[in-house]
């Protein structure tokens, strides 16, 4: 994500972060890791707890 810019002209909308987020806690949730990471999905908003399991760490892209 480009949020960091300091000119606002070269952030992105809230609407697209919050669109890359979505993104990205789909990304995470479809990975198979048992017992590390929990979400449930209805109308489009995620709801229920959301574990992380310290052992596992962010993918490179």
């Amino acid at each position: 994500m480009v949020c960091a810019s300091p000119t606002s002209s070269r952030r992105p909308k809230m609407s697209e972060v919050v669109v890359q987020l979505k993104e990205c806690l789909e990304s995470v949730a479809s990975r198979d890791i048992p017992g590390s990471f929990s979400v449930q999905r209805s109308n489009s908003r995620y709801i229920g707890p959301i574990v992380f399991d310290p052992r596992t760490t962010p993918s490179a892209r």
